[in-house]
Order: structure tokens, then C-alpha cells, then sequence
């Protein structure tokens, strides 16, 4: 039910499962400090508020199966969770509901872009627990955003897109299902 740009309280984290069933039950875990983006209403000027979430799941983990992307229910039909990511830090200009979607290589384009705004680095935390901040080659920006679907723009950019690929279920952490 969250939608990040327009939240304007932190309802939507609460009634979401992962506060209820306990996981992380702070809601300022699911916010970056760095990240001073606000709310706005869905028309109109911005709230002077700050969103209430910069975090996003990977949408492989019980994601909406109509996307071009893989979903498992279950975390025995991932190989290596060590390299699948759970949770990332998700840019100003792309987050809106808590799905980062990332199709699986060769396709070319951004769905969702995570954020660069720790001096062009990326944090992840992935399934097994730990985290990671990578750098990236290229800024992520979506401005102007005319649409989801951004074609990686340049060789560097593509080489970011093909590590995180390597890292949701389009990628070689995908188990045979049981």
C-alpha cells in the first residue's frame, strides 16, 4: 500500500508485513538519513515533510508474478542467498511502491535505478543478512523522468546494470523449484 512520494505518515510501513509479522518493527529503518527527499501530496506542493521510506524489496521476493522478472515464495528455491539482494536503497526520482523491479539480462533498461546519493555508491542488504555498498560507474538519475523502461546510457552504465542483474533470480541464484 505505500507509495513513497505521496506517504504522508508511516501507516503504510506498519500495515505492511514485514512490520507486522516483526522483521524490523522501526520505522526508521526503513529510511536512508542521507536521503532528504519530502512527501507531496498526489497535486500540489511538497509536504516539508520527509518521506517515510527510501528502502524498497526486491521484487524476486514474492514480487507480482505478471512482471517479466522471477518471484519465489520461499526462501529454499534460492541457491545463494549471500548474492541474492532483499532490501535497497532505491533513488529519490525512481521509488514510488515498495517493488524494485530489475529485469533479467540481456534486457537493457532500468526499471527502477537504486540510489547513488553516497558519493555515487549503492547500499544493498542482501537474503542471508549481511550488506553492501556498491560504487557505481554511473550517476543513477531518472530526471526527467519521462517514464519507467531507462535505457542504460552508456558502457558504464550497462556494466551496472549487468552486476545487479547478476544478483536478483535472473541470475545464478535461482534454485530448481521442489
Amino acid at each position: 500500500m505505500s507509495n513513497a512520494p505521496h506517504d504522508r505518515d508511516a501507516r503504510p510501513i506498519q500495515q505492511g508485513l514485514w512490520f507486522a509479522y516483526g522483521y524490523n518493527r522501526a520505522v526508521a529503518l526503513y529510511v536512508c538519513p542521507a536521503d532528504r527527499s519530502t512527501a507531496r501530496p498526489l497535486a500540489g506542493q511538497p509536504l516539508n515533510r520527509r518521506r517515510t521510506r527510501s528502502v524498497s524489496l526486491n521484487g524476486n521476493l514474492g514480487g507480482r508474478t505478471a512482471e517479466r522478472q522471477r518471484t519465489v515464495e520461499r526462501l529454499a528455491a534460492v541457491t545463494d542467498p549471500a548474492r541474492l539482494f532483499g532490501f535497497v536503497d532505491e533513488a529519490a526520482d525512481s521509488i514510488d511502491d515498495a517493488h524494485f523491479l530489475v529485469w533479467p539480462a540481456p534486457d537493457r533498461r532500468w526499471v527502477n535505478l537504486p540510489a547513488d546519493r553516497h558519493a555515487q555508491t549503492g547500499v544493498f542488504s542482501f537474503v542471508d543478512g549481511h550488506g553492501e555498498r556498491w560504487k557505481w560507474q554511473h550517476p543513477k538519475r531518472f530526471t526527467p523522468r519521462p517514464s519507467y523502461w531507462k535505457p542504460a546510457e552508456s558502457p558504464a552504465d550497462r556494466e551496472d546494470l549487468l552486476r545487479l542483474q547478476q544478483h536478483t533470480l535472473g541470475g545464478p541464484v535461482l534454485a530448481k523449484e521442489p
